[in-house]
Formats: C-alpha cells, sequence, structure tokens
C-alpha cells in the first residue's frame, strides 16, 4: 500500500510550486518582473510587491492583492525598481498579487 501511496505524495511535492505559482494573476512586459514581500512584525504581516525594470520605456501598472482587493495604480520608470505595500498588519500569511502593467507607448 505504501508503494502506491508515496510517489502519489512525491507527485503532489512536484506540483505544489507549479500550483502555488497559479495563484498570482500577472500580466508583465518580458521586462518586467515583480517578488512578493511577505515580512513578519509583532503586529502582523506586512503585504508588498516589488517590480523590477529593465525596460527601455516606463510601466504602468494597476496592482490588488487578496488581502487589500482595491486597485493601486504604479509606475515603474525604465531601469528602476518600485514597489507597493498592500497591508501592514495582515492576520494572513498567505499573499496573491494581481497585476496588470503595460509600457507606456504600447
Amino acid at each position: 500500500m505504501l508503494r502506491r501511496i508515496l510517489p502519489a505524495f512525491a507527485a503532489l511535492g512536484l506540483l505544489a510550486p507549479a500550483l502555488l505559482a497559479r495563484a498570482d494573476q500577472t500580466s508583465l512586459p518580458e521586462c518586467l518582473s515583480m517578488e512578493k514581500v511577505v515580512t513578519f512584525s509583532g503586529a502582523g504581516y506586512r503585504h508588498a510587491a516589488s517590480f523590477t525594470s529593465t525596460c527601455d520605456r516606463d510601466a504602468t501598472c494597476v496592482v490588488s492583492s487578496n488581502s487589500n482587493p482595491e486597485a493601486q495604480s504604479l509606475t515603474v520608470p525604465a531601469g528602476q525598481q518600485r514597489s507597493v505595500v498592500f497591508h501592514t498588519s495582515s492576520p494572513a500569511r498567505g499573499l496573491e498579487v494581481r497585476a496588470r502593467c503595460t509600457l507606456e507607448g504600447s
């Protein structure tokens, strides 16, 4: 019986990162990357996202998250980095980000 169960758990372990990665809903140009940042402080979890550009044009993004569904606008200048904070004292550790970014002039 263990011989049947162990491969299933192994497969789940391999698939789990892919399933978690799909939780975020993003549409980003190839030259723009996003990193979720979750840190703990005494009051709860700080939820943020950091955007890094290697683009030759500014990017305009509309971002929101599961901890703050209200859309925020963010401009990431060409070749620079910008961050947006969604929540400063969330009781939840998990963070799902929705981001839609376009390059200026596109």
